[in-house]
């Protein structure tokens, strides 16, 4: 018995030795260089976007009448907004600081918690630093970072999620199950891409891996965060009809559908697609007024009922845009029941955009010239993921392919292989946390590529983090099992 504890002493010290001390500070430097990497590429902190973006409430509405213009929205859920309105009322003048200060440190959190996730999931010092710096250095994380839009916070929330179920895994702390399932709720509050579904199907994938007392905590954790964001959908639906955490999924659904403009006739003409429907879903309201839409509607709070912002932007949070969007929802399920092959040939056109490597549809929402960002991602797109950059208009089919589509189903291959396998009485039994990030890329994978069109290398970045996670431990898994088997031989 003396021999055991002294074994286990000597192999605590031999852990704690091995603990690298410069790999955090080597994450800030790592972040720092970004920054000025950034700069070089004349690359801008932009928040020019609080202003004009189809998904912010009125900038006058943020500062002045934040709580109520919070009760109103339905576009979106409520948790961006409600930080751009505090930042926007706690800073006036200098909101603009503000942001730049809370979007730097969200990316320094983002980039020690992916070192601190790899180290916990056994992947060595140098890989977990190298892996660091190469997902810095990438054209997506510089724009990302320097941008006020909520994709940075999403891939950090993600990301926050992921390390708080490792620390419940490693501790038992009943806190932590709450933190993580709170951390979920956060999400879904804050994007509406990530659903309820995607939340139970997590909870249920990571239980499957956990002992009895832990699959307890962790589906009484997800009780409350699961009616608090039921709780916003049924608001939304008592306001404008629609049971979700944003009213534009019909709208999202109807853009670039591969109809020929008879097709398109000759679908209104018999009443299956809506006068409203249009090859640009996002019309101004001036667009529609003739058709009944938009009309004045005294008394009603501006954030749902005025048709522009106070800026002259259009407001699509108006009440219409929710009735609108269910218009054109209808109208999608039956091209999508009666034009599979069209809708297949949208989906897999979604997938190439998913895999491309970007940022692609960012350019024209920043106030910076572009150009630069545009050349380091045209290189690394052909010298790294051996595919060419893409170009606007997109046709069907037309994203060329790259690396991405060899290298993501063999990253979610070894994920899951790493889910599958593994030692159920290690306390520390990583196979919960594989499982979640399984479960989220593929759900944000599936649900982006069969609903949008566009934009979805923005959203694949969102778990791009975990992607990485990935990518660092099955490089560590690949030089193991070759060091192991050189080791081997000479034996």
């Amino acid at each position: 018995m003396p021999e055991q504890d002294s074994v286990s002493i000597s192999e605590e010290k031999r852990s704690r030795h091995a603990r690298p001390h410069w790999i955090y500070p080597w994450t800030f430097g790592v972040f720092v260089s970004s920054l000025l990497l950034g700069r070089w590429l004349g690359i801008r902190f932009a928040d020019n976007g609080v202003e004009f973006l189809y998904q912010f409430l009125d900038p006058e509405i943020l500062r002045n009448d934040l709580a109520r213009g919070l009760y109103y929205l339905h576009a979106q859920p409520p948790l961006f907004n409600l930080f751009l309105g505090l930042v926007l009322k706690s800073f006036p003048g200098t909101a603009r600081v503000a942001f730049a200060i809370s979007f730097a440190a969200i990316s320094l959190g983002l980039l020690l918690g992916m070192v601190w996730l790899m180290r916990r999931l056994g992947v060595p010092a140098l890989l977990a630093g190298a892996s660091c710096l190469m997902f810095a250095w990438t054209p997506n994380f510089m724009v990302y970072s320097n941008w006020v839009f909520y994709t940075l916070p999403v891939a950090f929330l993600v990301q926050l999620s992921a390390i708080l179920l490792m620390r419940y895994l490693e501790t038992g702390r009943s806190v932590l199950a709450h933190a993580f399932s709170w951390s979920g709720a956060l999400l879904m509050m804050t994007r509406a891409l990530y659903h309820p579904l995607w939340f139970i199907a997590v909870v249920a994938s990571v239980s499957a891996f956990v002992t009895t007392q832990k699959r307890k905590e962790l589906l009484v954790s997800a009780i409350v965060p699961l009616l608090l964001v039921n709780g916003l959908y049924l608001k939304n639906y008592l306001q404008v009809g629609s049971y979700s955490g944003s009213s534009w999924l019909g709208m999202n659904l109807s853009k670039r559908w591969p109809l020929s403009q008879s097709e398109m006739a000759a679908l209104r003409e018999d009443g299956t697609l809506p006068p409203v429907w249009h090859r640009r879903p996002f019309r101004e309201p001036d667009e529609l007024r003739h058709l009944g839409y938009f009309r004045p509607r005294p008394g009603v709070h501006p954030a749902i009922g005025a048709p522009y912002k106070s800026n002259g932007q259009p407001n699509f949070n108006h009440r219409d845009y929710a009735s609108i969007s269910q218009e054109m929802e209808r109208a999608d399920r039956y091209l999508i029941l009666h034009y599979p092959g069209r809708y297949l040939q949208r989906t897999a056109t979604a997938f190439l955009l998913f895999l491309q490597p970007g940022p692609n549809s960012v350019d024209f929402l920043v106030d910076y010239d572009f150009s630069r960002v545009h050349r380091l991602r045209d290189v690394l797109t052909r010298t790294v993921f051996r595919g060419d950059p893409i170009e606007r208009p997109i046709g069907m089919f037309e994203p060329p392919a790259n690396l991405w589509v060899l290298g993501f189903p063999a990253l979610l291959a070894f994920g899951l292989y790493s889910t599958l396998r593994g030692n159920p009485s290690d306390r520390r039994d990583p196979r919960p946390v594989f499982a979640y990030m399984v479960v989220t890329i593929v759900w944000v994978t599936v649900t982006s590529s069969l609903i949008e069109i566009g934009e979805n290398d923005r959203m694949r970045w969102e778990v791009e983090p975990l992607l990485t996670v990935l990518l660092a431990n099955a490089a560590t898994a690949v030089y193991r099992r070759l060091t192991s088997s050189g080791a081997a031989e000479r034996v």
